[in-house]
């Protein structure tokens, strides 16, 4: 599952449901690196889960918004990724993969962190460790019992350790402080 996952990402970035900025503009920097992480998540479960993603107005405040968890530097590129995945995401035919066509089926992905860790924090930098959580993903719509045994592999609950790897190191996020905000540094930390 976590293969479908990454392969359903091609980058990762954001800010909070409650607290996202316009688009291009920095997130509230009251959030320290443990609500930063587990903010990104839910931004990422939200752009996922959107009823409206196949709008391409929709995408690009989706992306816009993952984006600003990622320092400034990297954040286009970030923003041009994500809504290059997330189209192709948002197009996805399921139907297809059983020879129909035009069938109401979505992927519906949910990343929940439960529990986290600072591991460590300066001055501007921070790593937060993920402890506990589940990514669920299961097929949705009016024609999804249709896919009969795909669903089955689809649908499926697994701890969030699985999206990162086993190792501690693995379920480790750089963060770095610009302009009293916390930013991702490597999104490759998610094996993307």
């Amino acid at each position: 599952m976590a293969l479908l996952v990454a392969l359903l990402l091609s980058a990762c970035g954001g800010a909070t449901t409650e607290t996202a900025p316009p688009a291009g503009q920095a997130p509230a920097a009251s959030e320290g690196p443990e609500d930063r992480v587990k903010g990104f998540f839910a931004t990422l479960s939200e752009a996922f889960n959107d009823p409206n993603l196949s709008d391409e107005a929709r995408r690009t405040e989706l992306s816009d918004r993952l984006a600003n968890y990622v320092e400034p530097s990297e954040q286009a590129q970030v923003r041009s990724d994500l809504q290059q995945a997330l189209a192709e995401y948002a197009a996805a035919d399921f139907g297809s993969m059983i020879g129909e066509e035009d069938l109401d089926i979505r992927l519906e992905v949910r990343f929940t962190v439960t529990e986290t860790r600072l591991v460590e924090e300066s001055a501007d930098r921070a790593k937060v460790e993920v402890l506990e959580g589940t990514i669920s993903t299961r097929l949705a719509g009016a024609d999804a019992e249709q896919m009969g045994e795909f669903a089955q592999m689809i649908n499926q609950e697994s701890s969030i350790s699985e999206f990162f790897g086993e190792e501690d190191d693995d379920r480790l996020i750089d963060l770095i402080k610009i302009d009293n905000v916390w930013y991702f540094t490597d999104v490759s930390d998610f094996g993307f």
